[in-house]
Order: structure tokens, then sequence, then C-alpha cells
């Protein structure tokens, strides 16, 4: 049996997120949720976890995915949030990961990422393998991968953070949390005799021949079954693997042959396939046939990604806004034409990048720090705070154009098309739309024609483009003059989280990201999926828009540019 030694970092508090951690009765687990005024759910969500586990217990990996999952839907979060867990028993490490979680493994002189993004996995663990828990912000903030192995060296836990907190410290570690776990013996081992030869005085000489060519023989004997058992272990092995790489290769021909007419046939050829290579690794020595198993992997990936077109982007830093202020940090993105507003709740301010000549205008007022949700149209900025309603910037100085609400339950996005302002309420299930007046904005009215709305709880993104497109985590929805239209696509896999949504009146397509997969889906303006462009940007967004066949991505004070096309 193992216990577990372990030490956890947590950076100071992000403003409008929760940040905590479970490491108690075998349950390690790191959570993150972003979002104005989460704390207390954040606190409840690991609260009934942590009771669920203790209720119910945990005998196999799904039991995990099952109680997380569960504890997921009745805190109700939806997104904005990430985790890294694990639950040791009997020697058996049972681990899941959401969003940016990560667990990392160092094992003997090995280290990797175990898993990411929407995973799961399990697994024997050994004495003195190193776990660790984390976000992807906590890698970043570290200095990257490479950093980070380099202090897995050290041996006990307490000593592999003493070697990484002074380059957390050195940052802004807002949001920064890991929990360095290391697997020990229970118990020493019990000293196992050594068996020796004991010298004595020669009686016969011959005697003491005889039993040296004996044992020169019994040395040979052993030597050549050895040999023959390694001979045959390696001949059988090389057999399983010609075998697999022959239904690999014929599950990867299927899938291109019906990759055309039937996108889901082909998606399970390549599933079976995967399972082939997952068989196959496990039958074999992983290390001394590690560029066999490598080929067979690229032979996989290039398939999959030819039938899904898939494509793999580069991306380029933008713009710094710590250029204007070192203390910036943005949280929300709003296009038009090429000016992009940026919102930094922090220092009360939005910015105003010009995308096409890269200047930057900004203002800056005590009620932009209270703001949630902005929106732009031609020179004019809006944006809306909870208990006052809607602010527009024309100039200098905001001012108030629509009162607070009464009617305002749970608002969620906020969009300018044509001059007006289209409102989403989750709460009341509603999309308020506000008509432009000469002077000021018309009393609101509902969106949705009679008998056409829907439900908004799980709503994350709004997008207009004279249709309405609504993002929710599994599915979108899209309306034509407050009917519901047909919008049905075939993604590429079931294992995704739209986490949003965007589209404009000069765009032809429907972008979406899927913060997991560090992925943006393309899709045509009736649903149909046309390729995934993967960016490890995108892993790390906190709101994003799409300008001149490009994706600008926001990450804290950064902008940064993938190109599409």
């Amino acid at each position: 049996m193992l216990k577990t030694v372990f030490s956890i970092y947590e950076g100071h508090d992000m403003v409008d997120a929760f940040t905590g951690s479970l490491a108690e009765d075998n349950l390690f687990l790191v959570f993150t949720l972003e979002g104005a005024g989460v704390y207390e759910k954040g606190k409840e969500f690991l609260q009934h976890l942590k009771q669920a586990i203790a209720d119910n217990g945990v005998g196999k990996l799904a039991d995990l995915e099952m109680l997380i999952d569960n504890k997921i839907r009745e805190v109700d979060l939806t997104v904005g949030f990430s985790l890294a867990a694990g639950y040791l028993k009997e020697n058996i490490f049972y681990l899941k990961t959401i969003n940016q979680g990560k667990v990392y493994i160092r094992r003997r002189n090995q280290f990797t990422c175990l898993i990411d993004g929407a995973r799961s996995a399990s697994g024997y663990v050994d004495p003195r393998d190193a776990f660790i828990f984390t976000t992807s912000r906590f890698i970043e903030l570290v200095g990257g991968e490479n950093v980070l192995k380099n202090a897995m060296k050290q041996s006990l836990p307490a000593d592999i953070l003493g070697e990484l907190t002074p380059r957390l410290k050195a940052q802004n570690d807002e949001g920064a949390i890991a929990i360095f776990a290391v697997m020990a013996p229970l118990d020493k081992p019990a000293t196992i005799p050594l068996v020796g030869l004991v010298s004595r005085p020669v009686q016969n000489k011959k005697k003491l021949i005889t039993l040296l060519l004996v044992g020169i023989i019994l040395a040979i004997f052993i030597w050549s079954v050895g040999l023959g058992y390694q001979r045959r272990q390696q001949l059988e092995q090389s057999e399983k693997i010609e075998k697999a790489k022959s239904i690999i290769t014929q599950k990867l021909n299927q899938a291109d042959e019906a990759a055309f007419l039937n996108l889901s046939q082909a998606l399970n050829s390549i599933a079976d396939a995967k399972t082939e290579f997952e068989t196959l690794k496990a039958a074999i020595d992983g290390k001394k046939y590690a560029e066999s198993l490598k080929e067979i992997q690229t032979l996989i990936s290039r398939q999959e990604g030819k039938i899904l077109k898939r494509e793999e982007k580069k991306y380029e830093e933008f713009y710094d806004l710590t250029i204007d202020n070192k203390n910036a940090q943005g949280s929300q993105l709003a296009l038009y034409a090429d000016k992009l507003v940026i919102l930094d709740k922090r220092q009360k301010t939005l910015y105003a990048l010009s995308l096409d000549k890269k200047s930057l205008d900004k203002n800056t007022d005590p009620v932009i720090g209270d703001s949630r949700l902005i929106g732009i149209y031609e020179d004019k900025t809006y944006f809306f705070v909870d208990g006052k309603g809607i602010f527009q910037i024309e100039g200098d100085k905001p001012k108030k154009v629509i009162d607070n609400d009464s009617d305002w339950n749970k608002p969620e996005a906020l969009i300018l098309y044509n001059g007006n302002i289209y409102l989403l309420d989750k709460g009341k299930d509603e999309i308020y739309k506000y008509l432009s007046g000469d002077n000021a904005f018309l009393k609101k009215s509902s969106y949705f024609k009679p008998e056409e709305g829907v439900s908004l709880q799980d709503a994350n993104s709004l997008a207009i483009d004279s249709a309405l497109y609504i993002g929710f985590n599994d599915r979108i929805v899209k309306y034509t003059s407050g009917v519901r239209d047909e919008f049905k696509t075939s993604y590429p896999n079931n294992e995704f989280v739209l986490d949003k949504i965007y589209t404009d009146k000069d765009l032809d397509k429907v972008y979406v990201l899927d913060k997991g997969k560090s992925s943006l889906y393309v899709l045509g303006k009736s649903g149909a999926y046309e390729k995934e462009i993967n960016s490890s940007v995108f892993g790390k967004a906190g709101d994003f828009v799409v300008y001149g066949g490009n994706a600008y991505v926001l990450i804290r004070n950064k902008i940064y540019r993938v190109g599409l096309n």
C-alpha cells in the first residue's frame, strides 16, 4: 500500500473568480470558476462534491466521473470553470480533467501531461510517482512545462514547490493553483537476506574442477534458454505490431471511403482504429517499440485530421495592452468594423483598438468598473451595469441610456445590430429588443414571436447577422425575425463544449470556440460543419472575435491573432 505526501500552491484571488482545492481522504482536486459573484457557488461545489464522494465512495473511474458531473449540474455550472481531479483507491488513481484542467506525472525519469481538456483516465501508481493537479494558467505563470519538468527532479512536494514559488511570486500569481502529490510506501520494505558463497579449504581439486564445469554448463544453459525466450518474445511482439497495423490501416481506409457521404460512419472507423491502437500499446513493450507506436499513431492522426478537415494554425501576438497600462487586464471584447473594444473592469477602462491601424483610444470612468457586458455600434460603445442600467459612451463620458429594469433577472449577453440593443436574459428566457429612436431607446419588446421562445438557462453567448444565433454548451439555436430557423450541426466528435459563438453581417461563417480542445469550429450559416482550426491560444481565450480572415483572441492583457484561411 502507498501513502501520499503533498503540497498545495494557491495564488492570490482573482477579481470575479473563485479558486479552490481539496486534498484529503484520497481525493485531490483543483477548481477554478470565473464570473461575477461566483465565490459562494465555487465553495458550494467543492463542499457538495466532497460530501458526495464521502457518502457514495469511488470504486471505479465511472463513479468519479458521475459524481463530478452530477455536482456540476446541481450547482448549475455552465461555462468559465476548470477542474483537475484524482481519487486514489488501492494503488489505482482515477483521474478527470475539464476545460483548462491538467494532470501531469513524473515516473522515474519520465515527465508528461497525462490528461487535459475534457478527458479522464485511470491506472496503477508506483512508489515515488509524482502527480501535479493544476490548470493552464499555473503552467503559463511558472514559465512552461520545461520549467515544471526541471523542478520535478526534486523528490518531495515541498522541495518542488520551493523551487517554483519565487517564479510565481515574481508574476501576478492571481488564480494560480496546483497540488503536488508524491506516492510513498506505507511501510519500509522488509530486508531481504542475501545468499552468498562461503569460503572453505579445498579438499579435492578434481571435485572443485567438476563443480566449476557444472556451474559453467549450467550458466550457458540458463543464458541460452533466456536468449531463446527473448527471441520468442520479440517475434511475438513484432507479429502483434504487424497485425495491428494491418487492421488499423484497413479501418483508416474505410474511414476515408465513407467520409464524403457519411461523416459519422467515418468517425466510427477512426474510433475503431484508435481502440486497436490502445490494445496494441497494452500488449507490447512501449519503450522498446516506441518508434513503431509513434509511426502508427501519426498515421491515425494524419488520417483523422484529413477527414475532419482539422488544421493546426500558428498564432502571433498582435497587441499588448500593457504598453498603455502595465496593470491592464482585459475580460471581454466587442467589435464593429475594425474597431475592437476591450473591457478592463479592474482599471475601470474601455479600450478602443483599431485592428487596421493598431491605434488605441480609451475611456476611463468609475462606473465602467461595475460593468459586466459590452457592445458597440458605429462610434458608440455601450455597457451594462447590474442594478443601474445600460450606458453609452459617445465622446469622453458615459451616460445612461436605459434605466435599470426590475424585469431583468440574469442578463448574459449584449449585442448591437442596426443601432438596436438586444439583451439576452437567461433568468427570464427572454431576448429583449430596444429599438433606437431619435434621442433615446424605445421601450423594450420581446424578440421572440409568440410560442417561439426557448429555455435560455444554459445560454452562454449571442450573435446577430440579421438572423439571431444563441449559443449553448452543446448546441446553437437560430432565429430569423423571431421565428425558429433550421440550424443543425454534426460535430467531428461527441466530446465537445461550445464556449462561445461568433458571427456578424460581414461574415459568411459561424465560428464556435471549444476551449477544452483549443479549437475553433467553422460552420456554414445553415449549421453545416466545415472544418476545425486548432491553436493553443484558443484554450486560454478569455474572449474572441473574427475580422478580416483572422481570429483575434484576448488573453488577459494581450491580443493574439490566428489566421483562419
